[in-house]
């Protein structure tokens, strides 16, 4: 019986799908298909890994400090009873710290190491792959796993290799080359992508990243021994962690793997796989009309073509337009010619100028008690809409700048302000002014559900004075 510990990198924060995703609501939580999110899918076909000759000793996920609860919402949707244990990064430095975390949690484990926001299409040939490399795995060996490229992309690695069998050797492996080396190489006819997914051993990465990299060894090592344990959340030393450099687990390690006399072996992923870095990469996901058009939502359409259309809220109605993408989300509005060459990346450093808010925040944030959805917001008003879960409760808290108006929607509010403690029903509210102490309670068995008016000088996220906090929170 061979014991593995799956790994989840779940740290990304990319804008690269933006508006759909944001800083604070990265694309592995995004509902893309009205099913699972990336992240969920990832962590359902865990569990397909086990089987008699294989199994999981528990999942490692590896996330930013800013989703702790976004991830356990979305794991709670799941219908799944394999043990976790969240790790949670103070700062982003890349995927060689974090697989770094990883191997120092479970010393002497066989890792599968998953990206938590790329689509596999069919999970059974993606199992199927990741048996063959564990059951042939030793102390100096590295699989990974590639996929056949489609185009020469140059925003991924391109990995070499020798042999026509199952499992095969690794020559050279080449992250992000230019567009004539990515021809060449796909020209060559035995390259594959990288796709993200890495079969090692935790001790044959804690070797090789203290011998390629001895800053992201000893600064993840030092914090990793200093961190604390709070509930579910293992969080490892802010300032130790913070003194690492930031590295792809490819620049760091595999890149240089073969020069510090370790095997690195390859098995194809003989299926359809994206990283969905960029819009056009969502072909992979959605099935195309018979004019070409990719269309999620409420959309008329005439004499439209080869346009890929995502209405999250607005019904979109198109005529006569071509080449085009369009996102619509409650706060913005998207449209992207297919042939335009401009870098989505660039465009997003303009937007960061205009408006940053609109790049970090998403229409609706997970909170530890429940979620609150942005409904309307201009300068100094802003509408929410709040639901808080059963049992469950806010801080105590005040603001400098702004009011609050709470109207309840469905359920009972229990509200303590300034010491004084009184229930609202539904269609009652209440005026909670700037300075006024305050806590938001449901001792209820169904959901709270209340509108939230906010005015004022300011009506940041950010104007929050804490006096307790069942969940920890400054």
């Amino acid at each position: 019986m061979i014991t593995i510990t799956p790994v989840i990198l779940c740290g990304g924060c990319g804008t690269r799908l933006w508006p759909l995703s944001r800083t604070n609501y990265p694309k592995q939580f995004v509902d893309l298909d009205d099913d699972f999110t990336l992240f969920q899918k990832t962590f359902n076909r865990i569990e397909s890994l086990n089987n008699k000759f294989i199994k999981i000793k528990e999942v490692l996920i590896v996330t930013n400090e800013e989703y702790r609860y976004l991830v356990l919402q979305q794991l709670e949707k799941l219908n799944n009873n394999l043990k976790f244990r969240l790790i949670l990064e103070p700062i982003s430095l890349n995927t060689a710290p974090s697989l770094t975390l990883a191997s120092f949690a479970a010393v002497n484990s066989n890792l599968v190491v998953l990206p938590s926001d790329h689509y596999i299409k069919n999970d059974k040939i993606l199992i199927s792959s990741i048996h063959k490399g564990v059951r042939h795995l030793d102390d100096h060996c590295i699989f990974l796993l590639g996929t056949k490229p489609k185009s020469n992309q140059s925003s991924y690695g391109y990995i070499t290799y020798t042999g026509n069998q199952t499992i095969k050797d690794v020559t050279r492996f080449v992250e992000k080359p230019d567009y004539n080396l990515a021809q060449e190489l796909i020209s060559n006819g035995n390259s594959l992508w990288n796709s993200g997914i890495f079969i090692l051993k935790s001790k044959t990465w804690l070797n090789a990243i203290s011998i390629t990299n001895k800053l992201i060894y000893k600064s993840i090592e030092k914090s990793w021994k200093k961190k604390t344990t709070d509930g579910l959340f293992e969080r490892p030393d802010r300032l130790s962690f913070s003194k690492s450099s930031s590295k792809s687990i490819d620049y760091a390690v595999i890149e240089k793997a073969i020069s510090i006399g370790l095997k690195v072996k390859l098995i194809e992923l003989k299926t359809k796989w994206s990283d969905l870095g960029e819009y056009n990469s969502l072909d992979s996901i959605y099935k195309k009309n018979n004019k070409g058009n990719i269309i999620q939502g409420e959309v008329i359409e005439k004499d439209t073509y080869n346009t890929t259309v995502i209405a999250k809220y607005k019904n979109i109605s198109l005529l006569g337009v071509k080449d085009l993408i369009i996102v619509d989300t409650k706060d913005a509005l998207l449209i992207i010619n297919k042939n335009n060459p401009s870098s989505i990346k660039d465009f997003i450093k303009k937007v960061k100028k205009i408006n940053q808010d609109i790049l970090i925040e998403h229409s609706t944030a997970y909170r530890p008690w429940g979620k609150y959805e942005i409904i309307f917001q201009e300068k100094n008003t802003k509408i929410k809409k709040i639901t808080v879960k059963p049992k469950s409760e806010l801080s105590y808290q005040s603001h400098k700048y702004r009011n609050e108006h709470w109207i309840v929607l469905k359920g009972v509010a229990t509200i303590k302000k300034n010491n004084s403690s009184f229930k609202i029903k539904k269609n009652e509210s209440t005026y909670i002014a700037k300075g006024d102490k305050h806590k938001l309670i449901n001792n209820e068995n169904i959901n709270l559900e209340i509108i939230e008016v906010q005015t004022g000088a300011k009506v940041s996220e950010e104007d929050i004075i804490r006096y307790e906090d069942i969940y920890g929170r400054n």
